[in-house]
């Protein structure tokens, strides 16, 4: 039997079935008929009512709610030095740090190219309760694996999220080298990324 990992990973689960399309009586071949990635399927996956929902398209862009404890966590990581432990656990409070780590080590791993650039297909959530915290969604990897067929496996993603971050191109990429500078989070995500 084989294993992605041998711990759970810490994404949300999108369930699929491959299904036989015709259209107009004319074959269209064979498509993965998927769950939505809206509010709703969040609200059920964390058993809260869609008016209980933060959720956020790329950067700032408001799907449900709003996003005032995004903020509180951009200030925290931008205004605070990571690399002391009080201050690493108020972002901890905020964000899930088993979920941010699984989705950046699959978003590498998969060498999405079509990620962070702009902060394309970046989606993230929380539950508006008194300990709701961030959850990154991994979805549409359609850039994912060199799919055009050429050697962008060779590519280093990791090394081009952290100079987007440098760059100041990419918020989530900032936010991600501002963690890297918490030696427990550099551990743990190193740890990780090699199970």
């Amino acid at each position: 039997q084989q294993h992605l990992s041998e711990q759970p990973i810490h994404l949300a689960p999108l369930k699929y079935k491959p299904t036989i399309v015709y259209l107009n009586g004319h074959y269209w071949g064979i498509h993965n008929l998927r769950e939505r990635l809206d509010e709703e399927y969040i609200a059920k996956l964390e058993n809260i009512e869609t008016s209980d929902l933060d959720y956020l398209d790329q950067t700032d862009l408001v799907i449900a709610g709003n996003v005032d404890m995004f903020d509180s966590l951009r200030s925290v990581v931008f205004n605070s030095d990571l690399s002391v432990a009080h201050n690493f656990q108020q972002v901890e409070q905020l964000l899930d740090i088993d979920n941010y780590i699984d989705y950046f080590i699959a978003e590498i791993y998969a060498q999405n190219s079509d990620w962070l650039n702009h902060e394309n297909n970046t989606r993230l959530y929380r539950p508006q309760t008194e300990t709701g915290k961030w959850h990154y969604l991994l979805y549409d990897l359609d850039a994912a694996l060199s799919p055009s067929g050429d050697d962008e496996h060779y590519y280093d993603l990791l090394d081009d999220v952290l100079d987007l971050a440098e760059l100041e191109e990419s918020l989530h990429a900032e936010i991600f080298a501002a963690m890297l500078t918490n030696v427990g989070f550099k551990i743990k995500f190193v740890i990780r990324s090699s199970t």
